[in-house]
């Protein structure tokens, strides 16, 4: 049998190539500010779940806080300072005014290189809060507890209240005891303001006023007994008890009343003293009058002044005068400002504040009436409707044409409505940090001020005392939230050099604090920053897995020891730290990882020091781990430390995994 032909085809294997692996990226370099209204698991990239002492610069990177040392020396004899201001004299020169723990105050003109009691003048030591104001060549002293107090730049006085006349008494003149009621009150004044009204009269005629008959004697002469330091009296009258209104002036502790006078009856019989100018809380000049609130003794009173050479003088013979807003309403008056209408049209503007945290705005602006050849004022208060105020007084800002403030709701401002001509509305903007901000207390002693394009609110969270800072970065329409220092209030004062330096008044200490950026540290000593970014997940997927090689932190002009943390959640689908890197001149580093028994142990990293001098600098933490989501820490605790958090990366490639089974239990 013969052997068949067989043709043999060699079996060519393929050689196998494996899967590529999908490539796994995060970057993070556009950074939205804090919210903190957000659960860590749902903020996402661009949101920080924490930025303790820091604040956002150059395209919202994140950058170490400003830092604060002492200021001129401290007050000797005080322990604390609770406020003070600027005085501004005719050249522009600038002193200081501060008052102590005991009451007494001092000057400076030399930012506090040396301080000069003002005697003469103490302040009541239960005063929480001062205001001051300059206006009319004075530099006004307000806490709520004393009669105003001025400072012109050598001395301080003070406005001191007179006496309500006593003794009215009214007699017939050729007219009999009748039917006809008449009643009287009278009031006296001195330069500022004037007194309640005295007790009321009632002088019974036979003959109705109007028809008595002057040339006939048909009169009532009215005397009471004079009152010491009375520059002039003014009489009121009615024929109704109780609703006397403005029937003449005098110049002696006497009228005779023979009906030739016309009551004025839009100026009523006042029934608090503004010869001391009341105890103002807060006085601000608006326009070219100063208005003023005593939400102690006049909860729902607004005071205003006279205008030139009456600025400052608060009685109606002066151009002065008061209103009640909303009497009866619940509403505490709480801050006055300097503001405009809807329409642009300038207006003094009230918050006021209620027990559950809304309370209302109202503006205030001003009429000129004549009668019978005499010019008075009519104040015409109006509500902005749908407004909310404040029960922060001292933290209202007024700035880039809005007003912004807190109150227990949340920060709101406001301003023109948006699409809408000449109305003003009030909107919260705080809703990234709404849970923080309405965890607040105390807020009656916040401070806000307006310094480098942000609002800057100091607040207390422990109670208390102002312990924390946060503030609103109004170029980049974000928040910053929180540096661990607190002021009781803030103002700018310019050194003989020219130099304006942003000055705060500490919660301890009889000393003023300096506050800029080119200062590390508080007082030399070190305060810690945290950056925590959101926990982010590697795909939107929640079950996918990657494995992340490294992570990479880019720092701008790094200083001092910086800490860079990676946590996240494993394959285990536990939370954890996953690796730790140090940054200084000297670069070491230490490695996290995860044994077989879930263990964490210290591994050794071979990092070569590195000196950093450029103006960025990079930074690479191998990881190498398996992972669903993942967050970012970076961290510092020395004084020297400065930095600027550039970009936040972490590479990787996608890895098929099974759930943990911790997520099936």
């Amino acid at each position: 049998m013969g052997l068949r032909n067989v043709t043999y085809l060699a079996m060519i294997t393929p050689k196998l190539t494996r899967k590529p692996k999908k490539p796994w990226k995060l970057i993070l370099d556009t950074f939205k500010g804090v919210a903190t209204l957000l659960d860590d698991v749902i903020l996402g990239k661009k949101f920080a779940k924490e930025a303790v002492n820091l604040y956002q610069v150059q395209d919202g990177r994140w950058r170490r806080r400003w830092g604060t040392r002492k200021y001129g020396i401290e007050i000797e004899g005080e322990t604390e300072i609770v406020g003070a201001g600027i005085y501004t004299a005719s050249d522009g020169s600038q002193k200081i005014v501060a008052v102590g723990g005991t009451g007494t105050a001092y000057v400076s003109a030399n930012g506090g290189g040396s301080w000069s009691e003002l005697t003469g003048i103490t302040f009541d030591t239960d005063a929480e809060r001062y205001w001051f104001e300059q206006a009319g060549g004075y530099l006004l002293i307000c806490n709520g507890k004393d009669y105003l107090t001025r400072f012109d730049g050598s001395t301080l006085t003070r406005y001191t209240a007179i006496d309500t006349p006593t003794g009215l008494a009214g007699v017939r003149n050729v007219l009999t005891s009748g039917s006809y009621h008449n009643y009287y009150k009278v009031t006296a004044l001195n330069t500022v303001g004037e007194t309640p009204a005295s007790t009321e009269i009632d002088v019974t005629t036979n003959k109705e006023r109007d028809t008595w008959d002057a040339d006939s004697d048909e009169r009532v002469d009215l005397s009471w007994t004079a009152v010491p330091g009375a520059a002039k009296y003014q009489v009121y009258y009615s024929t109704q008890s109780g609703e006397q209104v403005l029937l003449a002036e005098t110049d002696t502790n006497s009228y005779e009343d023979d009906a030739s006078a016309v009551p004025n009856p839009f100026i009523v019989a006042p029934d608090f003293d503004t010869t001391g100018a009341p105890k103002f809380s807060m006085v601000r000049k608006s326009s070219t009058r100063l208005v003023g609130i005593d939400p102690e003794n006049h909860p729902n009173t607004v005071f205003f002044s006279g205008t030139g050479q009456y600025l400052g003088y608060f009685a109606d013979a002066y151009g002065g005068g008061w209103v009640k807003l909303d009497e009866g309403s619940g509403e505490t008056v709480q801050f006055v400002g300097h503001f405009r209408s809807g329409k642009g049209d300038p207006a003094a503007t009230i918050l006021t504040k209620t027990q559950e945290g809304t309370g209302s705005i109202w503006q205030l602006q001003f009429i000129a009436q004549e009668l019978y050849g005499i010019t008075f004022i009519i104040p015409v208060p109006s509500q902005i409707v749908g407004s909310v105020g404040t029960n922060a007084p001292g933290a209202v800002i007024e700035a880039r044409d809005s007003l912004f403030f807190p109150n227990k709701r949340g920060v709101f401002g406001l301003n023109n409505k948006e699409n809408v001509t000449n109305i003003l509305s009030t909107t919260e903007f705080s809703g990234n940090i709404r849970p923080s901000v309405r965890d607040l207390l105390d807020m009656d002693k916040m401070a806000g001020y307006w310094y480098d394009s942000k609002l800057i609110f100091s607040a207390s969270e422990g109670g208390g005392e102002n312990d924390i800072i946060f503030g609103f970065d109004t170029e980049r329409n974000q928040w910053f939230w929180k540096w661990t220092i607190g002021f009781r209030q803030f103002f700018e004062y310019t050194d003989s050099d020219g130099t304006t330096r942003l000055i705060g008044v500490p919660t301890t200490g009889a000393h003023l604090t300096e506050i800029g950026d080119y200062i590390q540290g508080d007082d030399g000593e070190a305060f810690q920053t945290s950056y925590i970014s959101g926990l982010i997940p590697i795909d939107k997927d929640e079950t996918l897995f990657a494995k992340v090689i490294e992570a990479m932190l880019v720092l701008g002009r790094p200083k001092g020891s910086i800490t860079f943390e990676i946590f996240g959640i494993g394959k285990k689908g536990d939370f954890g730290l996953i690796a730790s890197k140090q940054v200084s001149g000297g670069l070491t580093a230490n490695e996290f990882w995860t044994g077989l028994l879930g263990e964490i142990t210290l591994k050794d990293e071979e990092d070569a020091p590195v000196t950093y001098t450029q103006a960025s600098v990079k930074t690479v933490k191998r990881i190498r781990k398996t992972m669903n989501a993942i967050q970012f820490r970076v961290s510092s605790n020395s004084a020297e430390a400065e930095y600027t958090i550039l970009k936040i990366q972490a590479d990787g490639f996608y890895k098929p995994t099974r759930t943990p089974s911790s997520w099936r239990n």
